[in-house]
């Protein structure tokens, strides 16, 4: 009975700072299995967190107060070659990272003019950052529907508002991230 309330309150900890191994003959197997499952739950959001801090690291001191605000409302206005769509791609990304199961859209005026900017081979696009050369993040691309997944759940899409109908279409669409 220690151990079980021991790995409860393990459960309710957001971050672990070492891994506990527990080694007790008489214990069932459902507590090995759930102590095995914590272990991996915390290995894997440790993994997700430090993508989350490469993609951080990646962008210039801009860049990153736009990752790192977490105000519901952002605003950019920047010239040209500024590094707007690294920067918004990156935010689309560490959320997706650091967030498990989050849904992200990503809404540019028409669907070309996102796909010229986020999608195909924009220098600080989806592709471009997934790469090996980059973040390595092994997103799951679908290109019918436009939309990526990572490896933790969640999953981002990329859209075009150019009619009314466009509009109302995402109009509750429920997302913990919009771009």
């Amino acid at each position: 009975s220690v151990v079980v309330s021991f790995l409860s309150r393990m459960s309710q900890l957001t971050t672990y700072t070492s891994v506990l191994i527990i080694y007790r003959p008489p214990m069932n197997h459902a507590l090995k299995r759930i102590a095995k499952e914590l272990v991996a739950k915390q290995s894997e959001q440790s993994l997700w967190d430090a993508r989350a801090d490469a993609i951080v690291a990646g962008c210039n001191a801009k860049q990153r107060g736009l990752v790192l605000d977490e105000s519901k409302l952002i605003s950019l206005r920047c010239p040209r070659r500024s590094g707007k769509t690294f920067g918004m791609t990156s935010r689309a990304l560490e959320f997706g990272e650091r967030h498990p199961n989050s849904r992200i859209l990503i809404i540019s005026l028409t669907l070309k003019h996102a796909k010229e900017n986020y999608w195909n081979a924009a220098p600080g696009g989806l592709f471009a950052q997934n790469s090996k050369k980059m973040y390595d993040l092994n997103l799951q691309f679908n290109h019918t529907e436009m939309t990526w997944t990572h490896e933790n759940g969640s999953r981002g899409r990329l859209a075009g508002a150019e009619t009314r109908a466009d509009i109302e279409y995402f109009r509750g669409a429920a997302a913990e991230a919009d771009v």
